[in-house]
């Protein structure tokens, strides 16, 4: 056993530094080294880093440190897949597993990063049907990359009605462009809209 890891593991549970996020977090950046590694000695040691590095990652969510938690909460996520304590079958069983994926999924939005999000928010929603909130925030990502999609058709429609107006060469090679541009811009917006709607649905 690694007798660093195995004090460090003592002295964050033992006095209940977990309830202070602030002490939390100091503690472990003071001794990252013995917990963010790839090999461990034995298969307690990386239970307990797992757990160290897992709740690391949720204190740095929670403080707001959103950029720096991604690389742990992956990390934590990868660990906890890997171990072989778990079955692949009843890994969703694990309620730190869910989390970890919940927290990295809301984290991911809030960075923008609304495909990675996504992924995650699908995972929860086909492991639990039943649950609103995953339900809601998967819809959430949904509808914002319908969104973008509808809103840069509105642009194609409104810069062609532009183009028509403002210029008008004799031939009319402008004015047929700009139709065809408006009527994609108009039909790919309905059609991203009806898309839109049907998946929410669902």
């Amino acid at each position: 056993m690694n007798e660093k890891l195995n004090e460090l593991y003592d002295r964050i549970y033992r006095d209940e530094s977990t309830k202070d996020s602030k002490k939390f977090i100091q503690i472990i950046e003071e001794n990252i080294s013995i917990i963010d590694k790839t090999d461990y000695a034995n298969q307690e040691d990386y239970v307990k880093a797992t757990r160290l590095l897992s709740d690391y990652s949720l204190f740095l969510v929670n403080a707001g440190y959103l950029r720096k938690a991604i690389p742990y909460l992956n990390k934590a996520v990868s660990q906890i897949e890997n171990s072989n304590a778990i079955n692949e079958n009843n890994i969703w069983s694990e309620p730190l597993y869910e989390r970890l994926i919940w927290e990295r999924g809301i984290t991911n939005f809030h960075l923008r990063e609304r495909n990675k999000a996504k992924k995650d928010f699908y995972q929860l929603t086909a492991h639990f049907p039943d649950n609103d909130k995953y339900k809601n925030w998967f819809k959430a990502c949904s509808y914002k990359s319908y969104n973008i999609v509808e809103w840069t058709f509105a642009g194609i429609a409104l810069i062609s009605i532009f183009i028509s107006f403002i210029i008008k060469p004799e031939n009319g090679i402008i004015d047929r462009i700009a139709f065809y541009g408006i009527f994609f811009g108009l039909f790919g917006g309905l059609l991203t809209k009806f898309f839109r709607n049907r998946r929410l649905k669902m």
